[in-house]
């Protein structure tokens, strides 16, 4: 059999222009290696979570002699001469696949595999002009790869698992390794076909996955070290009130292996709690800070049976994102450049609606569908991440200054942003919304028994109480009572872990005019006494006030007689 001295250098070659890690080989002097074993270690990336199946074949035989493969013959993983001759027919063949080869200056050029392989005619010939030729942008190998797979049907040597996975081979040469698992739902990514001389090696697979968060706005968030990855106020947490319309961001990542796909796949798949009603018109789609065109994606939003079978509520679609322009423009004039470095970013707002309650904690996933393989349309997706909104109940107590509970008090609630926005309540005692018109203010009145009234669906903050009408003997207050609700649920960015509304919410506390009331957090409800001072009762002509003056003027009179009586007496005496 022919020789091949630079077989060692096209491995190298190969190395590189896959743009794998596959390791430094490291080949001591041996004239028969046809029976001994090798592993291959192939170790993914960290991000992937999947069990992958590694198929190893073998696609050249030869002895290893200090750097050099010599003896070369087909590997076992043709099934037989027949099929090797088919594949070496197909290489010659290939006149529509070009890649890139320097010339005899170093120059790129672009050729077809079949003019590179048009006088093999052995396998020491094809291993020849592998090593004859360099490719600067992997296309050689990546096409001489995808080619020798469809002809590797025997003597596969497998191994799965997770994290890192150890193949042993018997016999040195040439193997094309394969990921043949499963990998179809699952938070995982094949790997682009490798290419190997063994002896010993350790492979990092480039089986990279996209990733996904959501966020959602909070004012009173405001730590500045993670604006430049999520925008000032985005956090895991956030309070609002009723009626609120809520920003959500969700924002997702490329893989590094981008360029292994012709076209890639991707897709929101978004749940709102029954808490929260999405704003359709609202939903904007960014890749680099650029707005996308909304005819590159599709919204869908599901129906409830449609929830159950797909779980979540809408869905944002591209069927091809290396396919996008900006918003107004066309794919010829103004494509946007999606790279693996890429962010893409939807912003909408969903309404805090009339379903909400104190406490709860209105919980909101995502996760993403991608393309997670090369070499046909399948599509794995992410671990789902989860953000919560809360909302809170005030309870007010009207009482008189012993205390006790005092009903017929009405009042309107309010807060001031520069303008009065006083809230509008259903029957339920649930805010539905604010007005700044204060005629059209929902009344709140105090209980007569329990001198009690409820407003369910407030965010924290500061609010204002004015009474409008004060039960029968009572002054009314003569300027509004303040109300501050503060809540508490960490000042730094964190991940809310779904379900962990304990530790999402964990003080919350409300003051009356400065003086403190209560507040529960595990309930969601603070509560606060308003005081209404007695009148002072004045007398009236014709009431009891005149009897009393009567009174008090005959008993003047009668010391005024005596008095006469007396004076004269002791004149005469």
């Amino acid at each position: 059999m022919k020789k091949v001295t630079r077989f060692f250098s096209l491995l190298l070659a190969i190395a590189m222009v896959l743009a794998m890690n596959l390791g430094t080989l490291t080949v001591s002097a041996a004239t028969d290696t046809s029976t001994t074993d090798y592993t291959i270690k192939i170790t993914t990336s960290s991000n992937d979570t999947a069990t992958h199946t590694y198929a190893a074949y073998q696609v050249f035989a030869g002895n290893l002699d200090g750097s050099t493969l010599s003896d070369i013959t087909w590997g076992s993983g043709f099934e037989s001469d027949t099929k090797s001759a088919e594949f070496l027919a197909a290489l010659k063949a290939a006149t529509s696949t070009n890649v890139t080869v320097a010339d005899d200056q170093g120059a790129d050029t672009s050729v077809t595999l079949a003019s590179l392989f048009a006088s093999c005619s052995t396998a020491a010939d094809v291993a020849q002009v592998l090593s004859d030729n360099k490719s600067s942008d992997g296309s050689l190998a990546r096409a001489f790869a995808d080619l020798v797979g469809t002809y590797m049907t025997a003597n596969a040597t497998t191994a799965s698992g997770s994290g890192t996975v150890t193949i042993t081979v018997t016999g040195s040469g040439y193997y094309f390794v394969k990921d043949s698992a499963d990998l179809s739902g699952t938070a995982g990514s094949y790997t682009k076909y490798i290419l190997e001389v063994v002896k010993d090696v350790e492979i990092n697979a480039k089986a990279d996955i996209p990733t996904v968060e959501k966020k959602v706005y909070e004012p009173d968030y405001t730590d500045s070290n993670y604006t430049d990855k999520y925008g000032l106020h985005y956090n895991d947490i956030a309070d609002y009130s009723i009626g609120d319309d809520v920003p959500f961001e969700l924002i997702g990542t490329m893989p590094s292996t981008l360029s292994y796909y012709s076209t890639y796949s991707y897709t929101f798949h978004d749940t709102l709690s029954s808490g929260l009603t999405l704003n359709e018109s609202s939903i904007v789609v960014e890749i680099d800070g650029n707005t996308v065109d909304s005819s590159c994606y599709t919204v869908t939003v599901k129906t409830d049976t449609q929830n159950l079978t797909l779980d979540c509520s809408f869905e944002i679609s591209f069927s091809d994102i290396l396919s996008t322009y900006v918003s107004g423009g066309t794919l010829t004039d103004n494509p946007i450049t999606v790279t693996s470095a890429s962010k893409v970013v939807v912003k909408y707002t969903a309404e805090l609606n009339s379903s909400a309650v104190a406490r709860t904690g209105y919980e909101n996933d995502v996760y993403l569908e991608y393309s997670n393989n090369p070499y046909s349309s399948e599509t794995g997706k992410t671990e789902k991440d989860t953000v919560v909104v809360f909302t809170y109940e005030l309870d007010v107590t009207k009482t008189d200054e012993n205390g006790d509970p005092l009903g017929e008090a009405k009042f309107v609630l309010y807060y001031s942003d520069g303008s009065n926005h006083y809230a509008i309540l259903d029957s339920s005692n649930k805010v539905t919304g604010w007005t700044t018109d204060s005629t059209q203010a929902t009344t709140l009145e105090s209980d007569g028994t329990t001198g009690k009234f409820t407003v369910i669906g407030l965010n924290d903050g500061t609010y204002y109480l004015e009474e409008t009408e004060a039960p029968d003997g009572y002054n009314k207050l003569t300027s509004p009572v303040t109300l501050v609700i503060s809540s508490e649920h960490g000042t730094a960015q964190q991940t809310y872990i779904a379900g962990d509304t304990d530790s999402a919410l964990t003080a919350l506390s409300v003051t009356v005019n400065g003086t403190d009331g209560s507040g529960s957090a595990s309930t969601g409800i603070v509560s606060a006494d308003v005081e209404n001072q007695s009148g002072a009762v004045l007398p009236s002509t014709g009431g009891m006030g005149t009897k009393i003056f009567y009174t008090l003027g005959g008993i003047l009179v009668i010391g005024a007689g005596v008095l006469l009586i007396v004076k004269r007496r002791m004149r005469n005496a």
